[in-house]
């Protein structure tokens, strides 16, 4: 006998209702999800920037009072386009910020009008005195619940969340900063893929001779042109071991870093990372902070039980349709389509240094920074609302 489901809660309806009448949020958030699906958006700083502008509209809203109602309407909106477009790992790592700003400014200002209150009185009373000692139960309950209406809340948030963009919009020259200091000029440096991080740190850095592993010749010619002082190199990834001998080090970039240190980069940075594994040379990974996920690193074993389970790779690795040419005859037969790989996973023990826009650090560092920018309930970003 199957029960029926029980209602949704009131709340939750409430939230539907607002989200259907927010027309110009509902059309912000259904335009970054087709730009998502579409390839539109394509970089991992255009989805949070994208991401944050339509936070930050919700939280400019003049109908919430509470920290609580912030919370699921951010949740609400946010999750739909994780929801929709779950390869797009740098939405819900702002999503995630966000949170946890709306978090931590309700509690300072929770914090400042009760010690606002606090200081009114001249003189305290034996009763207020006594009264005072319970007075961290009572403020950590309301911290929990976050009902009480604080009047500078909404402009405290909106200041983070500007913040964050702006973060967001510096931290590939953040991290391009950090060149100097981890590549000698002149030197031969190993990469693989386009990316314009790794352009950006290389145009600091100054070096001799670029090596690209790039399979049809786009991300060497990008690169070329974006580092007219340095002479660049393509080769395939079939030949990354034999190259990497005469590198100094290699610089990869990266869409998504994981919880456990290893990095999401272009097809060919994981050939590249062993290369340079074996032969002990330094693998530099860009990863600005808002691309640290509170995911980890599928490994073989994923790949495997795909394939036990006769699931396609997708289900290990993103994989992507690479349309080839037909021809010009228009009554040719339709373009086949050939599933290939979007990115590599680097496991953590073949990275030697995270690059971030706020510092340098050490694969196994990775977990300290998820707990510094992520609150624990909110690495799951699709279960279901208290």
């Amino acid at each position: 006998m199957t029960l029926p489901r029980p209602p949704p809660p009131a709340r939750a309806a409430s939230d539907e209702a607002w989200l259907d009448a927010a027309d110009d949020i509902r059309r912000r958030r259904d335009l970054l999800v087709c730009g998502l699906r579409s390839g539109d958006v394509r970089s991992a700083s255009q989805a949070a920037l994208a991401t944050c502008a339509l936070l930050e509209r919700v939280a400019a809203a003049e109908d919430w009072r509470t920290a609580a109602v912030l919370l699921r309407r951010l949740r609400r909106v946010g999750g739909g386009v994780v929801r929709a477009a779950p390869g797009a790992l740098s939405v819900g790592n702002v999503l995630r910020r966000a949170l946890l700003v709306v978090r931590e400014e309700y509690a300072r200002n929770l914090r400042e009008s009760t010690s606002i209150k606090d200081d009114a009185g001249l003189q305290r009373s034996l009763g207020d005195v006594l009264a005072a000692r319970s007075a961290p139960d009572a403020l950590a309950d309301r911290d929990d619940r976050r009902d009480v209406e604080l009047e500078a809340l909404r402009d405290d948030v909106l200041d983070q969340l500007r913040d964050l963009a702006d973060e967001i919009a510096n931290a590939r020259e953040a991290v391009a900063a950090r060149a100097p200091g981890l590549v000698a000029p002149g030197a031969v440096v190993l990469t693989a893929g386009r990316s314009r991080s790794v352009a950006a740190f290389l145009r600091r850095a100054a070096p001799a001779e670029v090596v690209v592993v790039d399979e049809d010749g786009r991300a060497a010619a990008a690169l070329a042109k974006a580092l007219p002082a340095a002479a660049v190199t393509r080769v395939t990834a079939a030949a990354a071991m034999a190259v990497a001998g005469r590198c100094r080090c290699a610089v990869v970039g990266c869409s998504a870093a994981l919880a456990d240190g290893g990095v999401v980069a272009q097809p060919g940075a994981r050939l590249v990372a062993e290369a340079c594994a074996a032969l002990r040379k330094p693998v530099l990974a860009l990863c600005a902070l808002y691309k640290l996920a509170p995911l980890h690193h599928p490994g073989a074993a994923a790949a495997r039980a795909a394939v036990a389970a006769d699931l396609p790779l997708a289900a290990a690795l993103p994989f992507g349709a690479l349309p080839c040419d037909a021809g010009a005859d228009p009554l040719a037969a339709p373009a086949p389509a050939v599933r290939h790989p979007r990115a590599d996973a680097v496991p953590p023990d073949l990275v030697d240094l995270l690059v971030t826009n706020a510092g340098v650090h050490a694969p196994s560092y990775a977990p300290r920074l998820l707990a510094e920018m992520y609150a624990p309930e909110d690495h799951d970003l699709l279960r279901a609302e208290l």
